[in-house]
């Protein structure tokens, strides 16, 4: 049963692609994706949420707008196809750099690039983006995609595995980082930081920028034998580009989502195991020093979708699917989880300890201990300071690492773990010279293997006794 009653009706629906905080916290802008008019294709558009208003749209444009980011100032960068009002007769269709003012007004293009601008990252007055670039000097890459435009060149040489991803074709452009300040109309100094990427960034690139700008920490894939390849996380100097690496291992690919903490001292990513046909997939969030590399799994029955961390870095924030939802979840860095949907605050031992009551089955608390079995020799068994009088109870002081005990005739007291003692199976006489004994498990004959069960044992005397026939003796 649907609540649509004209599939149109569904896949007219708006979705929110993201969402992005501002610095002061008092507005959200968020990608949202709709049909367009001719109800053929999807458009994005920027809307602003504030906190105290109703929300209202930013942007409007044919080609759409995606990848918002917030600067110091509290402009908002995004990446659009639209071409640039500033230039006459632009036939590029390539995404660029888009700045929209804080207090409002038009937009305005702040970069641009031959092989377009994707994802973009901002700290202070140094924003990082990436952007493809054919192999070679970057400074000549508009000169040589122009020539082989013109000559109608469309050709890709592939030297190197992965040659597709999903729907289309890799190359013949590799991903590079960039550098630049932002300036009064639009990016200065922009300089390549990884001139020697080649295919390192091309796939599954993410990366973050630190909070004083310094550095960029990103993915970076390397390829192995068999066409084979494991994903490390690096660490790019913005100053010098000097390139060191954070998380590497044989068999783990270090991943996206990845974030680094407000005060610049960690990093928080995705750990994924090597599959083979004995190994089974496995995530899990890892959260590493930035100056040392060193670094440690938490939270390892969850698969990260996204990451965020809080704004006093105690803690991360990650959303990731469980049973059917995507709720989110809070992992302490300072305190390794086993599960992080389990965890819970646990009480100091003497808290728990006085909070526990005396019981002697599920769901039955007393207050006195019950009287001993009437015709009962046996001394109790016990501890001087067990609180359990009991005849035939052997009683231990209980503590986290001791093994349990069975679960079958056992009390519990504050601190006191308590069992029934056995009674001791004395051999009783039988008919026929035999004597009675308890049989051990594993043994053959009649009732072998049954705790409490006889058997006879043949003995070179005669038992005379009212259920044996007179005379009757053993061999």
């Amino acid at each position: 049963m649907s609540a649509f009653k004209d599939i149109r009706d569904y896949v007219a629906i708006p979705r929110v692609l993201s969402l992005k905080l501002s610095p002061d916290g008092s507005r959200l802008v968020s990608a949202v994706q709709s049909l367009n008019p001719d109800g053929k294709s999807y458009g994005t558009a920027l809307w602003s949420l504030p906190l105290d208003a109703e929300p209202y749209r930013l942007t409007r444009s044919a080609k759409g707008e995606t990848g918002t980011e917030f600067t110091a100032a509290g402009d908002v960068l995004f990446t659009s196809r639209r071409p640039d009002p500033t230039v006459k007769d632009s036939d590029e269709e390539v995404p660029a750099l888009w700045l929209l003012p804080r207090g409002g007004g038009e937009a305005r293009q702040v970069a641009t690039r031959p092989g377009g601008i994707g994802a973009a990252k901002t700290a202070g007055d140094v924003v990082v983006f990436a952007s493809e670039v054919l192999p070679g000097d970057e400074a000549t890459d508009e000169e040589r995609r122009k020539a082989r435009k013109d000559a109608g060149i469309s050709a890709i040489l592939h030297e190197g595995y992965p040659v597709r991803y999903w729907d289309h074709d890799l190359g013949p452009g590799r991903t590079r980082l960039f550098a630049a300040r932002l300036g009064a109309d639009r990016l200065e100094d922009v300089r390549d930081l990884t001139p020697d990427s080649g295919s390192h960034l091309d796939d599954h690139l993410d990366f973050a920028l630190t909070p004083d700008g310094a550095t960029v920490v990103t993915t970076w894939t390397v390829p192995l034998d068999a066409g084979r390849q494991r994903t490390e996380v690096v660490a790019v100097d913005v100053a010098t580009g000097e390139r060191r690496t954070l998380f590497a291992a044989d068999d783990h690919d270090f991943e996206g989502p990845l974030r680094i903490s407000p005060d610049g001292a960690r990093v928080a990513c995705s750990r994924s195991r090597h599959t083979t046909l004995d190994v089974s997939a496995r995530s899990e969030l890892w959260i590493g020093d930035l100056a040392t590399g060193e670094g440690r799994a938490y939270a390892d029955d969850l698969f990260p979708m996204d990451l965020a961390w809080a704004p006093d870095s105690s803690a991360v924030y990650l959303a990731a699917d469980h049973q059917g939802r995507r709720p989110v979840f809070r992992v302490s860095p300072r305190r390794r989880l086993r599960k992080a949907h389990h965890r819970r605050r646990r009480l100091p031992r003497a808290q728990r300890l006085a909070r526990r009551p005396l019981r002697l089955r599920a769901g039955a608390a007393v207050t006195t201990p019950p009287p001993p079995r009437p015709g009962s020799t046996w001394p109790p068994a016990r501890s001087p300071s067990c609180p359990l009088p009991l005849p035939r109870w052997s009683c231990r002081a209980r503590s986290r690492r001791s093994p349990r005990w069975p679960t079958t005739g056992r009390r519990s007291a504050a601190g006191w773990c308590c069992r029934r003692t056995p009674r001791p199976r004395t051999p009783r006489p039988s008919c026929c010279g035999s004597t009675a004994a308890p049989s051990p498990r594993g043994t053959t004959g009649p009732g072998a293997g049954t705790r409490g069960s006889w058997r006879r044992t043949a003995t070179r005397s005669c038992c005379p006794t009212p259920r044996c026939p007179p005379g009757t003796a053993s061999t």
